[in-house]
Parts: structure tokens; C-alpha cells; sequence
């Protein structure tokens, strides 16, 4: 939150969201948007144009000249590799913390 200073008095302002939401469930032909995307990732939108150019992240499909869209399954697998090549690392991370005496 960032603050704000009116007649001497501190006040919380929120901080700006997105005005999208996701829906209960992710059918894999689904085609999300970039906001929908950005929720899903936590990357804003010049990480994830980095990421896909760099191949590293899946390629969106163009629906015409100004409308980008992902397939649901592409980016879910995605997490899910992701998920799994970080997990070992926090796990090593996590064993070595113990093993080291204090």
C-alpha cells in the first residue's frame, strides 16, 4: 500500500489491481488473455514478452491484428514443469540449512 498525507493525517491508498479474474476452472483449449496470463505467471507484461521471445515461455496465437491469446494447457504445463525443476532446489536448499549447525 502506498501512503498518502492529507490535513496532517497518513491514509493507506491500495495499490492498483488487475480487472480481471479467472474462471473456477481451465478447460486446455481454452485461450486466456495477457491479464489472465499475468495472474497466473505473477510476470508483468515485458517479462512475459522476454520470456516468450527468449522460447522459454509457450508462444501465444494471434487472433487478429490486436488480439493475443494463449491456450489454458500451454501455460499450466508450463507451471507445472516449472514447479517441478524448482521444487528440487528448495528441497537441496532446505537440507542443507539443516544440516549446517548453527
Amino acid at each position: 500500500m502506498t501512503t498518502t498525507q492529507t490535513e496532517g493525517a497518513t491514509r493507506a491508498r491500495p495499490k492498483k489491481t488487475l480487472a480481471v479474474s479467472l474462471p473456477p476452472t481451465l478447460h486446455p483449449e481454452q485461450r486466456i488473455e495477457y491479464a489472465q496470463v499475468q495472474l497466473l505467471t505473477g510476470w508483468g507484461r515485458s517479462k512475459l514478452a522476454a520470456e516468450t521471445k527468449a522460447g522459454r515461455f509457450p508462444q501465444p496465437e494471434r487472433e487478429g491484428r490486436r488480439c493475443t491469446r494463449w491456450r489454458a494447457g500451454d501455460v499450466l504445463d508450463y507451471l507445472a514443469k516449472r514447479r517441478e525443476q524448482l521444487r528440487p532446489r528448495a528441497t537441496a536448499q532446505a537440507a542443507a540449512q539443516a544440516v549446517t549447525p548453527p
